[in-house]
């Protein structure tokens, strides 16, 4: 296994409310073992009918998603989940939780999806991932971690990989070496989209375009989202706005912690916003992400160079090169925030964003979608529509280029097998798991015979 990122037990973030991006060299958020799931907040959503987490309903029937799903919740049984005594949501609902969901249901241009949560929490989540790993390497899989792949070749004679080693140097910088294998299992996660693009296109293995969402990571004080955290810990709503977009609430943490995380750009880096949440360590704030959908079709035949992360990059410039942080009372009043008035709030950010205009740089049509969104969110949360709520942008999910695969990951090439968030098929922790079981369950039929 090559990662890119470093072992699980040396991965460290140093963003807080005080303290900026660092802009390291390789992201802990985004890159190392235990993938970004190791530095989520770790919310397991369990969706028979595939709707949360991706796209996996086009891949497998209900009850192979089903089945999926329990074979995942016993892998994590396996490593100790239960452990924890992580509050299960979503099996029973109480009066004011119906309440809530007949509003929603109620309005015309609203949804929302019913599945059982489990909240496992950042440190939880570390523990769990560090024995898997363990797992792994006591049963003798070779774990090569701060490694990054540069390219993977594939023909009717080899499957090789290519890759430079922190270790590996020579007088003239890092030294190139390479593996041949029969299989060949890519899972880069969503930082690694644009090189599943990179090499699709250079060993012609079939993908087509699929959407890409755009958004903000929003912030509010836990009192405003009181009802909603009691009774969902994450409510998954679904909005249709005035120009046809759909939007969607994404990763909600209570008493959480906005983060920002980095991608590679070229010789450069883009910056977005996230959030998670511990299971013992909580802030005074809940924060979500609201994502607008983009379908581009022909209109944008590579919308990630294209048009995300140029956008991601105008953004960034904005913000001083990180992350823009601005307050919905002053998108309201046409100006751009200050920290001055930012700290007149009765809200703290939790983390350190430059205090600027998204307004400037944010597409129209995204912003009038999510603002609309806000509004109608008002309805079951109210106060989230008001003065003291704060959007951090950008936040984009990177899952625009789709491989053409299988229910079990197998690309048009048979060597080669995509899985997870860097597929393009799903983002989420249960729905990637379920991706990864189903290839292995495939590989080991291929090895038998």
């Amino acid at each position: 296994m090559f990662e890119k990122g470093k072992p699980i037990d040396k991965r460290k973030c140093f963003v807080t409310a005080d303290t900026p991006c660092k802009k390291c060299k390789i992201c802990s958020i985004s890159s190392g073992c235990g993938g970004a799931g190791s530095f989520s907040d770790s919310k397991l959503n369990f969706d028979p009918t595939g709707k949360v987490g991706g796209d996996m309903a086009e891949l497998m029937t209900q009850e192979e998603i089903t089945e999926y799903l329990k074979k995942t919740y016993e892998i994590y049984k396996q490593f100790g989940i239960e452990e924890f005594q992580s509050k299960i949501y979503g099996k029973d609902y109480t009066k004011e939780a119906q309440e809530i969901i007949d509003i929603i249901k109620e309005n015309p241009n609203m949804e929302i999806s019913e599945c059982i949560t489990i909240h496992l929490g950042s440190e939880n989540s570390r523990i769990i991932y560090g024995r898997m790993l363990n797992f792994l390497e006591e049963h003798g899989v070779r774990i090569v971690s701060e490694c990054e792949i540069t390219e993977i070749t594939t023909d009717d004679f080899n499957n090789a990989i290519w890759y430079k080693h922190k270790d590996n140097y020579s007088l003239y910088g890092h030294v190139l070496t390479y593996e041949e294998f029969d299989k060949i299992i890519i899972a880069v996660g969503r930082s690694g989209n644009k090189f599943v693009k990179e090499i699709c296109d250079d060993n012609a293995i079939e993908y087509k375009n699929g959407r890409v969402d755009i958004g903000v990571r929003v912030e509010v004080p836990n009192e405003v989202m009181k009802k909603i955290n009691d009774n969902f810990y994450e409510c998954k709503i679904y909005f249709k706005g005035s120009f046809g977009d759909k939007a969607r609430t994404f990763c909600q943490n209570p008493g959480g912690y906005v983060t920002i995380e980095s991608y590679p750009y070229g010789d450069k880096k883009i910056f977005c916003a996230n959030g998670h949440a511990f299971a013992n360590k909580k802030s005074d704030n809940t924060n979500f992400a609201i994502l607008v959908s983009r379908a581009f079709n022909d209109d944008c035949p590579n919308p990630l160079e294209s048009y995300v992360y140029p956008l991601i990059q105008t953004i960034n410039s904005l913000g001083k090169g990180s992350v823009i942080l601005q307050s919905l009372k002053d998108i309201k009043a046409n100006r751009r925030s200050l920290k001055e008035r930012i700290d007149k709030l009765v809200i703290n950010p939790t983390a350190k964003a430059y205090e600027g205009d998204i307004t400037s740089a944010m597409p129209y049509r995204t912003l009038v979608t999510i603002l609309e969104f806000i509004e109608e969110l008002d309805k079951i949360a109210p106060g989230i529509n008001g003065d003291n709520t704060l959007l951090y942008a950008p936040e984009c999910k990177f899952h625009s280029n789709k491989v053409i695969i299988d229910k079990y990951g197998k690309s048009s090439n048979p060597n080669v097998y995509f899985i997870g968030d860097g597929s393009g098929w799903c983002h989420g922790l249960t729905t990637a798991c379920s991706m990864g079981i189903a290839c292995a369950e495939n590989l080991l039929k291929t090895i038998d015979n």
